[in-house]
């Protein structure tokens, strides 16, 4: 399953890339998730490539205790075959007043 359906999965709002404020000054979900994701080829054969690792960078930022979102973020990627090279938890930005999670997982695409 690629990313983006993980992460939906999730009941979380997900957003590629940013969250984007709409026109009418709407602020942000209590929580959201934001993700990009990078694609590299890890075996090749003289007729191209045969294995590639798909990366996946996801930041969870929340206005409020960000721990059961975190939990159901982790069980969705594990449950779907997604590794987790690293997290960085819960990070309190004061200037925005969110907290910020973020990992990187490593699928098969």
């Amino acid at each position: 399953m690629d990313m983006d359906g993980v992460l939906s999965a999730t009941g979380i709002p997900t957003y590629p890339g940013a969250w984007i404020p709409p026109h009418d000054g709407a602020i942000p979900p209590a929580h959201y998730i934001v993700y990009t994701y990078m694609r590299t080829p890890v075996q090749a054969a003289d007729d191209g490539v045969t294995i590639t690792d798909t990366y996946a960078y996801a930041n969870l930022w929340s206005r409020e205790s960000p721990m059961q979102a975190v939990e159901a973020i982790r069980a969705a990627a594990m449950a779907a075959g997604w590794g987790i090279v690293d997290e960085r938890g819960a990070e309190y930005d004061d200037g925005g007043k969110m907290y910020r999670t973020s990992w990187t997982f490593v699928g098969w695409g």
